[in-house]
């Protein structure tokens, strides 16, 4: 079993390679968010992905649903490196 004890803190100190790293994650997931809802607000007529395809209306839009959806629980990316 895998337990991490995590405690919400408002400050900490690491080191600047840390510091990067956690820079470049919270960049990614600004760009993953981004994309996201770009294609939330798109109109498709058919959802690809890989080898999956469907243009059913109805799973088009349960498909955008739960992008957005997604990005509500995502949120902000949890952590600030100032």
């Amino acid at each position: 079993m895998f337990d991490l004890d995590l405690e919400s803190v408002e400050e900490a100190s690491i080191n600047e390679d840390a510091a990067k790293i956690i820079m470049q994650l919270e960049a990614w997931f600004e760009s993953r968010t981004d994309k996201l809802q770009e294609i939330a607000r798109s109109q498709p007529d058919t959802v690809k992905i890989n080898d999956f395809e469907n243009s059913n209306p109805d799973f088009i839009n349960g498909f955008k649903a739960g992008l957005v959806a997604a990005v509500e629980v995502m949120r902000k990316f949890p952590v600030n490196v100032e």
